[in-house]
């Protein structure tokens, strides 16, 4: 029977495509073996960035990990951020995919969440943690870090960086669990643990006005960030949403946002969402072409999350003050490396070497085992399939921090940098290119709380 490619689960499609594994039926399998645990503390209750933080591990995590995701609690408080806000966190835990239990198992991984008791048990046990600007992940229970409720996004960057940690640990990594690793959103540029890269005591202001260009698995995590920012008024932001395309089964393995089962289109969706949650929107459902950037009053600061270099070229000429892009790594070892870059820089967006054309599909893995089977039914369709992307959505949710701490850094006159490459198989060697002017790109904000 022929499949589907948006039916195709793309972090399944890791094992396709490294060869481990003869069909997509046996790749979901194997994921249905991986279970995730976290232990919540009591911290959770008072602090912000730490509720962040478990909320987008249940909900990346759940997408991975699809033996379930285990949640104990030793508490159980009013979230008061974000798109749960009201909302008890068992309640929260329960509606992103977790279940909520009161023992640990001690053969999976177990990532803690604020202070932990000493006999928490797990294959190995990892701590999420943060501080100010700067997280990531440590081994054992115990944190470097103070985990000061100071920036959220960098409860969003701690979360996906320890489960991706936890992923690559259940894909047989020997290093993962038995390091520290993470990033600061201040200066990546800088190790995650000294003391420069924890940045301000205080961020009272964000942008006030969003556009969203691709709302895909990088436009969705974008909009679960920003959505997770403390705004006093949330009615003060307005967001422009645009995509063209519907939902898919596909969109559930990675879109941190779109309801599992929608197929509408993504915009109407996602509108409704932010809608819900105070913000005012707008939608496009067309793709991004020359000539057709802001106008009037529409937001002059782009996030863009999509994938094809056609549109990417566009983004110097098209009318806005500041652009912040994201790229995914590919393939099943790379879909872990990031690479964020802004415009206006030094370099012009058609003058990025990376986006002249478009990337050729690997033709080796039309002769892995998965994909020949397939071929035997219908020739075109699995080219389609071995042309998706392989993608995580933990590895979306770091990249969406590290392009919304970017666009408020833009805003703040501080620490701006044309790139970003990270690579979360090892953030011990963070690649960046400081941009020559630090001025403010874009002086339209709203007031945090």
């Amino acid at each position: 029977m022929s499949i589907d490619p948006d039916w195709v689960n793309r972090t399944a499609k890791i094992l396709t495509d490294s060869g481990e594994v003869s069909s997509l039926d046996d790749a979901e399998a194997v994921l249905s073996t991986y279970v995730l645990q976290l232990q919540v503390g009591t911290e959770v209750a008072t602090n912000r960035t730490l509720q962040a933080a478990v909320l987008t591990a249940v909900n990346a995590g759940a997408r991975a990990f699809l033996g379930g995701v285990r949640v104990r609690l030793s508490a159980d408080p009013v979230v008061n951020i974000g798109w749960d806000a009201g909302r008890r966190l068992s309640e929260a835990v329960a509606e992103h995919g977790g279940t909520i239990v009161d023992t640990l198992f001690g053969d999976v991984p177990t990532i803690c969440f604020g202070d932990a008791p000493a006999d928490v048990p797990g294959e190995r046990v990892l701590r999420a943690t943060f501080d100010g600007w700067t997280a990531g992940v440590v081994e054992g229970r115990h944190t470097p870090l103070a985990e000061r409720d100071l920036f959220v996004p960098a409860g969003v960057a701690a979360a996906g960086i320890a489960v991706a940690e936890a992923f690559q640990l259940r894909r047989g990594d020997v290093r993962a669990g038995r390091r520290d690793q993470g990033v600061s959103l201040w200066r990546p540029d800088v190790r995650w643990l000294a003391t420069d890269a924890i940045g301000p005591d205080e961020v009272a202001i964000a942008p006030r006005e969003w556009w969203l260009i691709g709302l895909g698995h990088l436009g969705q995590a974008y909009l679960w960030t920003i959505g997770l920012l403390p705004y006093a008024k949330p009615d003060d932001v307005s967001l422009m949403l645009q995509d063209d395309d519907h939902a898919t089964k596909a969109n559930e393995s990675t879109g941190l946002l779109v309801p599992r089962g929608w197929r509408g289109r993504k915009t109407r969706a996602l509108a409704t969402i932010a809608e819900d949650h105070g913000f005012a929107t707008a939608i496009t459902e067309r793709r991004f072409a020359p000539g057709q950037g802001p106008a009037g009053d529409e937001p002059r600061l782009a996030l863009v999350g999509v994938d094809n270099p056609e549109t990417r070229r566009q983004l110097s000429d098209a009318g806005f003050a500041a652009v912040v892009d994201a790229g995914l790594g590919a393939g099943p070892v790379d879909y872990l490396a990031i690479q964020t870059r802004v415009f206006p820089a030094g370099r012009r967006s058609d003058e990025v070497p990376g986006w002249q054309q478009r990337p050729v599909p690997d033709a080796g893995l039309l002769e892995l085992p998965a994909y020949k089977d397939m071929a035997t039914e219908n020739e075109c369709g699995t080219i389609q399939i071995a042309g998706r992307s392989v993608a995580a959505a933990f590895v979306g949710a770091v990249a969406s921090a590290l392009v919304v701490a970017e666009a408020v850094r833009l805003l703040l006159g501080e620490c701006r940098y044309a790139l970003i490459d990270a690579h979360l198989r090892d953030l011990t060697d963070i690649n960046v290119v400081a941009a020559a002017d630090n001025a403010p790109l874009y002086p339209g904000f709203a007031r945090l709380r």
